[in-house]
């Protein structure tokens, strides 16, 4: 059997926050993508992961010793950092930027990162990772429209590895729901990662302190990061609610930029405002 991953990010403790995972540390995050991984996967059985296995976590041994089946790394942009000819003869089959296989007769094209253009893409599914659960790029429209094109990302699949069935089923879902929420006004917030790792700030808390600030002018959260307007009057408020932060110097270094963007019934997105870019 082949299974299809990505973006484990094992060790990463701010991957909870940014992606609205639904764990209290990164030890919690690790031995349950461990334990999800082992209940469906067998000794013989083929994981191609998709790419950002780890991210800045030391003991990787620790945790490659305990996954189980015939692992296929395809390296995505965290990955360079820990691979090494060691590691990869110990615990890999195989290791691509790139790799196109065959599932069942169905053709597949395998990259970390997700492709609108491919060989024979009318018949071949392309299976990526790298975008998490994240809908606000300017691309977004156009995938959710792509059949053939799977996020294998564990913020969408339930943080375990699937058949092509099932990952076929998830990202259905995955774009049916997102379409269904729209339209709408949306508020995106960014972090400065950056910032916080260089001076050593929280930054779960500090998102959990803008989200009560956020819900007390009644702006309805959906995930980390992003955020949606019930009114158009709440604008306003947002406004002053931004300027409390300009005011505020070493606040404002934590904030890459507040925008309100216009999400249309076709998934389409344009801004409506910058309130504040860095």
């Amino acid at each position: 059997m082949n299974y299809y991953i990505a973006d484990l990010h094992f060790g990463h403790r701010n991957i909870i926050s940014l992606c609205n995972r639904p764990f209290n540390n990164v030890d919690e995050m690790n031995q349950t993508l461990i334990d999800n991984w082992n209940k469906v996967v067998k000794k013989n059985d083929d994981v191609y992961i998709v790419g950002d296995l780890f991210f800045r976590f030391q003991d990787i041994e620790s945790i490659l010793s305990q996954l189980k089946g015939k692992k296929h790394l395809i390296i995505g942009n965290h990955d360079s950092s820990w691979i090494s000819d060691e590691v990869l003869s110990k615990h890999f089959v195989s290791c691509d930027k790139m790799l196109e296989i065959i599932d069942n007769n169905h053709r597949i094209m395998l990259c970390h990162y997700p492709m609108l253009s491919y060989p024979k893409q009318s018949r071949t599914y392309m299976i990526h990772g790298h975008i998490h659960n994240d809908t606000l790029f300017d691309y977004w429209h156009v995938l959710v429209k792509r059949k053939n094109v799977l996020n294998a990302g564990v913020d969408i699949n339930n943080f375990k590895p699937v058949p092509l069935s099932t990952l076929i089923e998830n990202n259905t879902n995955y774009k049916t729901n997102v379409l269904n929420s729209y339209p709408h006004i949306l508020l995106s917030v960014r972090l400065n990662q950056q910032y916080c790792i260089d001076y050593k700030i929280d930054s779960i808390d500090i998102l959990s302190k803008l989200k009560a600030k956020l819900e007390t002018l009644g702006i309805i959260y959906l995930k980390e990061g992003l955020y949606k307007l019930s009114n158009t009057s709440q604008i306003e408020h947002l406004n002053e609610l931004v300027n409390a932060i300009k005011d505020n110097p070493n606040e404002l270094l934590l904030y890459k930029n507040f925008d309100l963007i216009n999400v249309d019934e076709n998934g389409c997105f344009s801004y409506i405002s910058k309130l504040e870019e860095k």
